[in-house]
């Protein structure tokens, strides 16, 4: 399993679309994702 972190879903996230490929939500391998990280704190 992928150890996620700001950069790394930063990256997977263009890498999806870019290749048109759906994924799980990052919570379900990254449980104490808050909304503020997952958010980029852009509140």
């Amino acid at each position: 399993m992928t150890r996620w972190d700001e950069v790394s879903v930063a990256a997977e996230l263009p890498a999806c679309a870019a290749e048109r490929r759906d994924r799980e939500p990052f919570t379900d391998e990254w449980p104490d994702l808050d909304v503020d990280t997952g958010y980029g704190d852009a509140g």
